[in-house]
């Protein structure tokens, strides 16, 4: 849901903390990105999406879903991080878990995937 011209005014003014320096804002970062920040915007971009690995705070997702996540994630990044400027991203390898059987995905190998 996309916030309106007035909403996200007031939501890009009202940041979970600012010091007249750094800016921060407590949202679910692809919806924050898309719906408050304009493009070229920021110097860093730090964010921890969800690991995808059984955390009982998380919604386990297919594999599929969870490389659109990512992806999501890094296309909005780029959009409202300003050239020459860092993405900083929190993550873990990937866990695909199938009845006794555990395998790991390391998350390198998926930020290859999701660059290409």
């Amino acid at each position: 849901m996309k916030l309106d011209k007035d909403e996200a005014a007031k939501k890009f003014l009202s940041p979970y903390y600012d010091d007249g320096i750094t800016r921060l804002w407590h949202e679910r970062c692809i919806d924050g990105m898309e719906q408050i920040l304009p493009p070229d915007i920021g110097d860093v971009l730090v964010t921890s999406p969800p690991y995808n690995v059984g955390k009982e705070y998380e919604r386990l997702m297919p594999f599929g879903d969870y490389l659109k996540l990512i992806s999501d994630m890094y296309v909005g990044a780029y959009r409202v991080i300003k050239p020459g400027g860092y993405a900083v991203v929190n993550y873990s390898d990937y866990y695909i878990f199938e009845g006794g059987n555990t395998s790991i995905q390391p998350m390198t190998y998926l930020h290859n995937i999701i660059s290409e």
